[in-house]
């Protein structure tokens, strides 16, 4: 590690065989950071040919390289990378992702502004690759960018707002896309028998416990990363049941498996909080919001035509250990007419429409910058500004 003033960075990239095309990309956009203090760890898990020949490929000694002799389920490879990082400041991207070009600048200048501070994080981007799986998202983005202003938020209040389900948890500091002392990520090994990410989502998981270990975090009113989504995201795969998708779940450990259906992030981010609860001590100051809880899973039943019953089921079931009669009554009246196929196809039709409406205004990253990779668009709007 090197001095606090002077804090050494690492990103960490995840990554499997099939994916160097995005991974070339994503790597590029960290070794273009001009930051001599930053290092990039590539974890290859299952240890792929191909990836190791790319990594391998690449001059650069800022670039470290590690691999596992099996593949592993996606929150067990990722203690695995995270163990083997000795940075002061790490960070977790996809190796579909990118920084921006200023990414690392401008992080070691917030830090060294408020150098208590153990997480930093920002507003990241989202694109689409050409490859994505959904027919008419190809190429899209939505950034945007901010003054830089730094503001201090406390954890505790926005981590009881998201345990009532009245905010989203992308409000929670975060280590994926974040960037987060060694010391946050130790106290929470040293409360979890050594390990990080105790379920099968592991952004959402340590996003929660990094707010059960935390009082405050810094935002940067800023775009610092672009999360990209091609044809072998797990996230997109797991949502179509497709081969890959599938792969998701296959050997993960049974303690990391949430007792609520594997298709509501409701659902999980409920099973979670109970987690973090249980391991941190914390109390529940304010009770869950039903309608915007009950709101969330029937939104995702309806739109999960294969797994309609399951989640509709195991919401009624939370409901029961939650609210009181006349509310467990309503909403299981309610979860009958939602599993009626017609009533589930029209909203399904409904919130379609919405989806639509607000791709609309993403941009096109070949029509209004001639590209049609991460790293390219991340240069592109970089340079504009």
């Amino acid at each position: 590690m090197s001095t606090t003033s002077n804090p050494s960075i690492e990103i960490i990239i995840p990554t499997l065989g099939g994916r160097q095309r995005y991974l070339a990309d994503a790597i590029a956009s960290c070794l273009a950071q001009p930051d001599q203090h930053l290092s990039i760890l590539v974890s290859n898990n299952g240890g792929s040919p191909e990836v190791r020949a790319l990594v391998r490929s690449i001059d650069d000694k800022r670039v470290r390289y590690i691999e596992t002799d099996r593949l592993l389920p996606m929150p067990v490879h990722w203690d695995f990378a995270l163990a083997n990082s000795s940075a002061d400041i790490v960070s977790i991207i996809g190796d579909d992702d990118a920084l921006m070009p200023h990414a690392i600048e401008s992080v070691a200048r917030a830090f060294a502004a408020k150098p208590t501070l153990e997480c930093i994080t920002h507003r990241p981007g989202q694109y689409y690759w050409p490859d994505f799986l959904i027919e008419g998202y190809q190429n899209l983005f939505w950034i945007e960018g901010g003054c830089g202003e730094l503001v201090i938020h406390q954890t505790k209040p926005i981590l009881d707002e998201v345990a009532r389900f009245t905010t989203w948890y992308g409000r929670l500091p975060f280590l994926y896309h974040g960037f987060v002392r060694r010391t946050a990520i130790e106290r929470i090994r040293a409360s979890q028998g050594g390990r990080v990410f105790l379920r099968a989502a592991p952004d959402v998981y340590s996003d929660l416990a990094l707010a059960a270990v935390m009082d405050r975090f810094g935002v940067l009113d800023d775009c610092l990363t672009i999360g990209g989504q091609g044809a072998r995201s797990t996230g997109i795969n797991y949502s179509l049941n497709s081969e890959i998708g599938r792969q998701f779940l296959v050997d993960m450990p049974k303690d990391l498996m949430s007792e609520v259906s594997q298709h509501s992030i409701g659902l999980h981010l409920y099973e979670y909080l109970v987690k973090i609860r249980e391991v941190y001590g914390i109390s529940r100051n304010r009770p869950i919001v039903w309608r915007r809880f009950f709101g969330l899973v029937a939104r995702e039943a309806v739109r999960s035509a294969g797994h309609r019953k399951e989640i509709l089921d195991d919401l009624v079931r939370i409901c029961g250990l939650e609210f009181s009669g006349d509310v467990v009554s309503f909403s299981k009246a309610v979860a009958a007419i939602l599993d009626v196929d017609w009533v589930a196809e029209g909203l399904e039709s409904i919130l379609r429409a919405r989806e639509k409406k607000v791709m609309s205004r993403w941009r096109n990253a070949v029509t209004e910058f001639g590209v049609n990779s991460v790293w390219e668009l991340a240069r592109a709007v970089g340079h504009t500004g």
